[in-house]
């Protein structure tokens, strides 16, 4: 007779069921920069096409004008539309990555190189706080830079330093964590691992 603990709770919550012994091991870094690339490279075609539908619908954010005289071409940018396409951009890499870590526990990037985004504490899908808090540590700072440096252009000689201090610091920790969780994934309670492999069982 089976009861209700007995249902199969889906194929989310069974990928990342931690067994004593059979924990999945963390994914290793270049496998995980090398997904990002993948999803960059999408995010960018996908933001490409956001922007052209917006241009569309409300006029070019850069505008060539020739100069007779010259030779040459006067070039003006809307603000207006730049900070918008910005927000857009913004907000379509925010439900990307939240949405496929909350969904299905990996990017399309991360599932070509077999690694998966869980929760630190038995590997079960991220709740979607978890993965709000990973990607505002992990990609925020970086959209929330190109749309800082598009908003405040005299902020901007501002924006690289800090960035690259921020991500040398998640670099850093990433590399000294024996489960490669850096200070983005301790904070969001989160961890990258590969399904295909596991942990060896530990030696009493």
């Amino acid at each position: 007779m089976s009861h209700a603990n007995d249902r199969d709770p889906g194929p989310a919550a069974r990928t990342f069921v931690a067994r004593p012994g059979s924990a999945q091991a963390p994914a290793g870094l270049l496998r995980r920069l090398t997904a990002y690339l993948a999803d960059a490279v999408l995010l960018t075609a996908l933001i490409y096409v956001a922007s052209f539908t917006l241009g569309l619908v409300r006029g070019p954010i850069v505008r060539f004008q020739p100069l007779a005289d010259t030779g040459g071409a006067l070039i003006t940018v809307d603000p207006a539309g730049a900070l918008l396409a910005g927000v857009a951009s913004l907000a379509l890499g925010a439900l990307y990555f939240i949405g496929s870590w909350t969904r299905s526990s990996a990017t399309l990037g991360q599932r070509l190189l077999g690694v998966r985004v869980g929760a630190a504490r038995d590997q079960r899908t991220l709740s979607f706080g978890q993965a709000a808090v990973r990607w505002l540590l992990l990609l925020g700072p970086l959209s929330l830079g190109a749309l800082g440096a598009t908003a405040m252009p005299g902020l901007r000689p501002a924006f690289g330093p800090i960035l690259l201090v921020w991500y040398a610091i998640l670099l850093i920790t990433t590399m000294r964590s024996p489960m490669r969780q850096g200070l983005h994934d301790r904070l969001a309670g989160s961890v990258v691992t590969r399904p295909d492999r596991v942990m060896p069982p530990v030696a009493s």
